[in-house]
């Protein structure tokens, strides 16, 4: 027998120019879940022009290899 679940994720942070908190969240079925995936990375740093964020990759995923695969 499996019990109903889900995942809640809350973000919480600062506004710089206010100084006031602010806070999102958000609740996942596991059935919404990509498992076995992770975020592509988006931030790249370049020496010449510091931190460069690629929102062109903000939702993209990538399937990860299982452990068990490798060996």
């Amino acid at each position: 027998m499996s019990l109903p679940s889900q995942i809640v994720v809350i973000l919480e942070g600062m506004v710089e120019a206010t100084g006031m908190t602010t806070q999102a969240r958000a609740s996942y079925l596991p059935s919404e879940v990509l498992w076995g995936h992770r975020f592509q990375n988006m931030i790249s740093l370049s020496k010449r022009n510091g931190y460069k964020v690629n929102f062109q990759r903000f939702n993209k995923v990538s399937r990860q290899v299982e452990i068990n695969q490798v060996f």
